[in-house]
């Protein structure tokens, strides 16, 4: 994760394999020299192995996407609306893996180094940029790998700095949601089920893709129930209690929203 990096608010342990803050540790000293692609030859081979199952997941999900076609042509009425639905989903994950895939391949010629570091049991994954521009991508495990490179590319196509700006009015809740929206429905793409079984939302268990919303990340909630991103919320809803924000979000007044 990434809305408490962006908005300069103190990082709290999340639970395993949810996708963890970004935080971005100091700007890039000038006259740095800048190295390229993979720092080693285990970082090469941890990306290599995920671009393996990446390419495996692409595989499946083609071959479902496949028979969702098929069997939409061969639908009666009744039962197009639901095998549309199937077709769409099926089509729109293959993406998403083919998105990831793609950005493991442009890393290896990138104009800076990446590294994957491992964090044990219990410790935050996530992803940050080092004084020596280096790109530093800690996680868990390959399904929390795969949120975290998400990040770990925004960070080195720029999508998170530009709107992370320390000043708080400078970005919408939208915008701030963005990007962290995009890692969780890569993370559904890869392994849907670690999203039903280790991330809780009070807004519903997500069930397809278009479940990961705006509504559903605000309501991310850690192992005590607690909401994750409390503080982001706090700057942007007149809410005082965790109780009220959850009938708030429930009630549909959360988007759009502005600073308070």
């Amino acid at each position: 994760m990434l809305l408490y990096a962006l908005l300069g608010i103190t990082c709290y342990a999340l639970p395993a394999k949810t996708g963890n803050p970004v935080v971005v540790k100091s700007p890039v000293k000038p006259g740095v020299p800048v190295a390229k692609g993979w720092r080693n030859k285990d970082d090469r081979n941890m990306a290599q192995s995920l671009e393996a199952q990446l390419q495996r997941r692409i595989d499946e999900d083609s071959t479902n996407l496949s028979y969702a076609v098929q069997q939409l042509g061969r639908a009666g009425r009744r039962r197009q609306a639901e095998w549309r639905q199937k077709t769409t989903e099926s089509a729109a994950i293959v993406e998403l893996l083919r998105e990831s895939r793609n950005e493991l391949k442009k890393i290896d010629s990138s104009n800076t180094f990446f590294t994957f570091e491992y964090t044990r049991e219990g410790v935050l994954g996530y992803t940050c940029r080092e004084a020596d521009n280096t790109i530093v991508i800690h996680f868990l495990n390959d399904i929390n790998a795969i949120h975290e490179l998400v990040h770990a590319w925004q960070i080195y196509t720029g999508k998170i700095s530009v709107m992370g700006c320390q000043r708080f009015g400078d970005a919408t809740i939208e915008q701030y949601c963005r990007p962290e929206i995009m890692a969780y429905r890569r993370q559904f793409a890869f392994d849907s089920a670690s999203m039903r079984l280790n991330v809780k939302s009070c807004m519903g268990e997500v069930r397809n893709l278009s479940d990961i919303t705006n509504e559903w990340l605000l309501g991310l909630q850690d192992q005590n129930g607690n909401y994750i991103f409390w503080e982001v919320i706090q700057r942007f809803y007149p809410v005082r209690s965790q109780e009220e924000w959850e009938k708030f979000l429930k009630a549909g007044r959360a988007f759009p929203a502005s600073p308070q």
